[in-house]
């Protein structure tokens, strides 16, 4: 059993590891609160060998691969050339700094002075993280930041979330670095105020959330030149500097540092020259009730114009007159009543004013242009063939039922009324309407309003459309409600598409809506807030004198629906307008609900978590903020406030709501509306220990359709074709049809319960079989869900699955429902071999961000655990059956098994020398010790559950070490552990667990 160690010594920064028999152990590390300041500097003056020197700190580089060179005058030059993936001794060369530069870091700033000397897009300036494949390898996935010269067409910064396996940051500027021409390019990356930003020549080119904490990231690749990805080419051009800091620089001090250059580092803003004026950028001058607008700020200095001054200190806006209009501290403009108001910058000394004329707002609901669809789900409730449309009450513009919509007075329980489209596979719902009319084709503006509500949402379910599909690029027109982050949201065909930038959630109703401004910008809102703005690069060519269809699209004649893109769900109202709505307008129309009644007083505000209780590093749920009107229940207003965490060290939470666990404690979400605060303490518990939850040995009697669980008690059924128990503790599964064949036909598979994986952190799945081969992509087993839901194998979907021969070679993968994608794919180096006997093992920790694939107790392949087993819908829980049209397994099962945890390797191999019919009872796992200061006291926890272990403490490690009992009655149970306050002493002190 290993054990850790940290001193305990008020003033004193220490960290100790030490391996003591029987011993879990863990202390405190204090650091004092950090200053900003230039940690470390590559200034490459080296005249020749293979070390990269840090001036600064002490974390030099290593020049690795093969072609560079320092030029002995202060610059490195990388060739490119190769891809990243390269063998070790051919690859182009890069620098390989040290593991952990980055992490430590609550904030940063890094500076670059490079020359890049163009060949290709997606080539690194700097790649700090982790690929799926760990140290030393460029497979992709993973966890990082980067800046690319020209990734995938302009300079671009992202970072990768492990949690998610998305780049919820990607800064892209409108172009390209010039090649051959020496730049400098600026990152300052701030989580604690969620801004990112992008400078080239301390000139602001993108700017953007900044989601992920930087102590998420696995930065054990951290490199320049070298990308985490294989197939991205590797850098080619020059190094003259490269800095990183420990804070997100101003854009006064990135100003001052790219003018002071590379030779001087410099921060103070003195070098900029005198400041000689500033510059209030305000977009509208003449605004409407309720709207707002976000203004520039810029600065002029003798040898730097037009600084921007966002998140400059010291930077102060006002109103001259208030209850017209009122500014924030960020610039945000609120019209508040009709008049005329003097808005004012001031900075230094330097002032600059802008008048804002305000316009009434039409009370009630608002409608841009013409309104010339409105159809709700109360007026088809005693006949579905024909939906009134209200816009046109003379009948000529009604829409017309194709297939079966069905009427449902109270969706899901929701108290809302809807009409349900296609339930079923194959799709053939939908409505057809009147001609779209002029005002809406073309590049004509345009909005669309849906309220709507997705049970399981595939990559792309049309909610409104007109045009056709086909192309060319911008001629479709289809507001969707899909999962695909390219065209989920929008189709307009080709580079036009749109995502959801985080698809609204299944299972609730939504307030969607669509906007194009009839010039090059299209917009997306759900819940009354924008998720996605597409800046189009040509003006859109929707085709003409098409209908408008609900719930599916035309096909590319236009002739006839295609129902390829079919909704799934419920729509209570559509509403589509001759204008543009603006921001303003689609909050406003938010608060009127699916019903469009006016809302009434606000009455409670409450803020609703999945889960109050979190498990582990890594593991998250959903928080929401509820308000209830007086004629409005439940409605979502999330997007109207920000959600904040008590303590981002215990406890992160994002712009969506999303709160993930960072540490053990506990910590309080936090949020107000409408100046009403909402509150809720979540806890952060270490995961459970290792269990076995699950076992079923198929030693039930020949013509036996249960499936026995002999550990949880979650009986399996049998259903379909031709399966067969021995009666000796195996079960037979014919194959030989497809996972979509009928229920009367399709070959036998066992059904275990819903939600066998959902409810846990981590999991370890164990199964003995004998495959029978006869094609691929068949499932040993399949734990999730399709887009169809449940019993469906339609695909799409999220889920877990374990497949002999998935393309070509066992496989194990995990589909994150958020992004659609795979993240967790792990593949051998072959197929299991037909008729023989394996045991095949698959690890998820989700904790740690590993998974492991074994076949005989030997791994196989491994990779990231991305996707949070919470988030997986596992209503389709299959041995056998696969969530996508796949063939059925064919072969016998002797036994399989489903762990609480992670097992380890050596846990492993035991079970797999076990054999099917004996379980080795999991060892003893040390609990974890943890510590934290508060002032001058301190606090011990740990897991309550720790039987049999004794705390102990010791003044020195030094040999002869004693050990002393600490007194433990004091000790409070909290989330699952068990914490102990005690006061810090002069002197140094150890603690540690032992059983």
């Amino acid at each position: 059993m290993s054990a850790h160690s940290q001193t305990l010594n008020p003033g004193c920064v220490m960290h100790s590891l030490r391996s003591l028999s029987l011993a879990a152990l863990t202390a405190l590390a204090w650091l004092p609160a950090g200053r900003a300041e230039l940690i470390h500097r590559y200034s490459f003056n080296e005249s020749g060998g293979t070390v990269v020197n840090d001036s600064v700190g002490t974390a030099h580089g290593v020049l690795k691969g093969t072609g560079a060179f320092f030029d002995g005058a202060g610059r490195l030059y990388l060739p490119g050339g190769t891809p990243s993936d390269a063998a070790a001794d051919v690859i182009a060369g890069y620098v390989d700094l040290p593991n952990g530069l980055i992490s430590s870091l609550n904030r940063l700033t890094i500076e670059a002075w490079v020359t890049w000397e163009g060949s290709g897009s997606w080539q690194r300036i700097f790649d700090f993280g982790t690929s799926a494949g760990g140290e030393d390898i460029s497979n992709g996935q993973g966890n990082y930041l980067f800046l690319s010269p020209q990734g995938p067409a302009a300079l671009r910064f992202a970072v990768r979330d492990p949690a998610t396996g998305t780049e919820p940051t990607q800064l892209t500027s409108t172009a390209a670095l010039t090649v051959g021409e020496p730049v400098c390019i600026t990152v300052t990356y701030d989580p604690a105020t969620n801004t990112a930003r992008l400078y080239s020549n301390a000139v602001l080119v993108a700017s953007g959330p900044a989601a992920v904490a930087l102590n998420l990231i696995n930065d054990v690749n951290n490199w320049l030149g070298r990308s985490q990805w294989g197939p991205d080419g590797m850098f080619a051009g020059s190094y003259d500097e490269f800095r990183i800091h420990n804070s997100a620089l101003t854009p006064v001090e990135v100003a001052a540092s790219f003018v002071a250059g590379p030779d001087q580092p410099s921060t103070d803003p003195a070098v900029l020259g005198p400041l000689q004026a500033v510059h209030l950028l305000v977009p509208n001058t003449v605004m409407t009730e309720s709207d707002t607008q976000a203004t520039a700020a810029t600065a002029d200095y003798a040898n730097f114009t037009g600084l921007p001054l966002a998140g400059v200190p010291g930077v102060s806006y006002t109103s001259d007159n208030p209850t017209v209009l009122t500014v924030d501290e960020s610039g945000l403009l609120t019209a508040r009543q009709p008049g005329v108001a003097n808005v004012t910058l001031t900075y230094q000394g330097q002032t600059d004013a802008v008048a804002i004329t305000v316009n009434a707002r039409q009370i009630g609901l608002a409608v841009a242009g013409q309104l010339v669809v409105d159809l709700r789900a109360g007026d088809v409730a005693q006949d579905t063939t024909i939906w009134p449309n209200r816009a046109v009450p003379d009948g000529s513009a009604d829409f017309f039922a194709v297939g079966t919509p069905t009427y449902v007075a109270s969706v899901e329980g929701t108290g809302i009324a809807g009409v349900r489209f296609n339930p079923t596979t194959p799709a053939t719902d939908a409505y057809v309407g009147p001609p779209a009319p002029a005002e809406l084709t073309g590049s004509s503006d345009r909005s669309i309003e849906v309220w709507a509500f997705n049970p399981s949402i595939a990559d792309e379910e049309t909610l409104v459309a007109w045009s056709r599909r086909g192309g060319p690029a911008g001629s479709n027109m289809s507001f969707n409600y899909g999962a695909h982050a390219t065209w989920g949201a929008v189709g307009h065909w080709d580079s036009p598409d749109m995502g959801w930038s985080g698809t609204p959630a299944a299972g609730r109703w939504h307030y969607l809506v669509y906007t194009y401004d009839g010039l090059n910008t299209a917009k997306v809102y759900a819940d009354g807030i924008l998720k996605t703005t597409k800046t189009l690069s040509s003006p859109l060519a929707t085709h003409p004198d098409f209908p408008i269809r609900i719930g599916a699209q035309a096909n590319t004649s236009g002739t006839d629906f295609d129902f390829g893109q079919a909704l799934s769900g419920y729509i209570a109202l559509v509403r589509v307008h001759t204008g543009k709505l603006s921001d303003a307008d689609v909050a406003n129309n938010f608060l009127f609900g699916p019903t469009l009644s006016p809302p009434g007083a606000l009455q409670t505000v409450r803020l609703e978590v999945t889960r109050p209780t979190l498990y582990g590093r890594r593991d998250q749920g959903q928080a929401r903020v509820i308000a209830d009107y007086e004629n409005l229940k439940g409605l979502d207003v999330s997007g109207f406030t920000k959600i904040e965490s008590s303590d981002p060290t215990v406890l992160a939470v994002n712009a969506a709501g999303t709160y993930i666990a960072a540490a053990v404690g506990t910590a309080e979400l936090r949020a107000t509306y409408q100046g009403r605060p909402v509150a809720q303490v979540i806890t952060v518990a270490e995961p459970p220990p290792l269990a076995l939850k699950h076992r079923y040995s198929f030693s039930e009697a020949p013509g036996s359709t249960t499936v026995r669980d002999s550990v949880g008690g979650a009986d399996g059924i049998l259903r379909g074709n031709g399966a067969e128990f021995s009666g000796t503790g195996t079960l037979t599964l014919p194959g030989g049809t497809a996972s979509t064949a009928p229920a009367d036909t399709i070959a036998g598979y066992v059904d275990l319960p819903n939600g066998l994986i959902s409810s846990l952190v981590n999991v370890s799945f164990e199964a003995w079989v004998t495959w029978n081969g006869s094609g691929s992509w068949q499932r040993i087993f399949d734990f999730g869900t399709s887009s169809g839901g449940e019993d469906l194998s339609n695909g799409q979907g999220n889920y877990l699955f374990l497949s002999p021969a998935g393309p070509t070679n066992l496989r194990f993968a995990a589909r994150d429902p958020l992004t659609g994608g795979e993240p967790t794919q792990l593949t051998a180096s072959e197929p299991l071999a037909n008729g023989n006997p394996v045991y095949v093992a698959a690890v998820y920790d989700f904790t740690q961000n590993q998974a492991r694939l074994y076949r005989d107790g030997v791994q196989v392949a491994s990779g990231p655990a991305a996707v949070p087993l919470a988030i997986i819908q596992d209503v389709n829980n299959w041995l056998g059956r696969s969530q996508w049209p796949d063939a059925m397994f064919q072969g016998v099962f002797d036994e399989f098994r489903i762990w609480q945890g992670a097992l380890t390797p050596e846990q492993i191999t035991a079970n797999f020398q076990a054999g099917p019919d004996m379980v080795p009872e999991p060892p003893v796992t040390a609990p974890t010790l943890a510590i934290q200061r508060t002032g001058n006291q301190f606090t011990l926890s740990w897991p309550a559950n720790a039987t049999g272990f004794v705390l102990e403490a010791a003044s020195s490690l030094s040999p002869p070490v004693t050990w002393t009992p600490v007194d433990t009655s004091g000790a409070v149970e909290e989330g699952g552990l068990k914490k102990l306050s005690q006061t810090a002493g002069a002197s140094a002190q150890f603690y540690r667990m032992r059983k």
